[in-house]
């Protein structure tokens, strides 16, 4: 009777620990595909997913009343081949350009505003697969305003805002803050005379 009831304590204890596995598991993921989904690492999700099941697992194998040490090899084992099924999966399906410098000059719009303290977001428009980038600039550019991607340094675009079609095109030429040289547009990024980044 008293090897039964400990039993009994046991199994509820592992249902227990595995459901809270699961449970927490679950709800990091949930958080991530819904509200971190575009800035989400990719190992992420395969991570919690795996961890997820492990937890399912654990629950559906201890009422077979398996021992705890089966139970962890099963459930561990599958819970490794889920990960690396679903990590290479999410991998073959994240593409990245080769050559980044192509979209230099190309036009996009911004889906998180840009700050000149801080980084925003841009998507291109006009391309068949979606590209998205961090962007910076020199001024406050709000969401929805098209821009022209200047240069691409890493992975940051560095952009400029279009001008409305209301007001005349932008100058081709620009001056240096610092020593007023008069430097053409997309020759360089720093000025010639002084070196102040433009």
């Amino acid at each position: 009777m008293k090897d039964r009831g400990s039993r009994k304590s046991l199994v509820d204890t592992q249902l227990l620990m595995f459901g809270i596995i699961s449970g927490v598991a679950l709800a990091i993921m949930i958080y991530l595909l819904i509200e971190e989904s575009d800035v989400v690492d990719i190992p992420l999700i395969p991570v919690f997913m795996s961890v997820c099941v492990f937890g399912a697992l654990g629950i559906i194998l201890t009422f077979f009343e398996l021992e705890l040490s089966t139970i962890l090899l099963i459930a561990s084992g599958i819970s490794v081949g889920l990960f690396i099924g679903v990590y290479y999966t999410f991998k073959s399906m994240v593409t990245k350009p080769v050559d980044l410098a192509a979209f230099t000059g190309r036009k996009a719009i911004v889906e998180i505003p840009i700050d000149p303290n801080s980084t925003g977001r841009i998507k291109l428009l006009g391309v068949e697969q979606c590209h998205e980038f961090p962007a910076k600039a020199s001024t406050q550019i709000a969401k929805n305003r098209e821009v022209l991607i200047e240069s691409i340094a890493g992975a940051i675009a560095f952009v400029i805002p279009i001008p409305d079609a209301r007001v005349t095109e932008a100058p081709s030429e620009r001056r240096c803050g610092r020593c007023s040289a008069t430097i053409k547009r997309r020759t360089a990024e720093y000025c010639p005379n002084c070196g102040e980044r433009l």
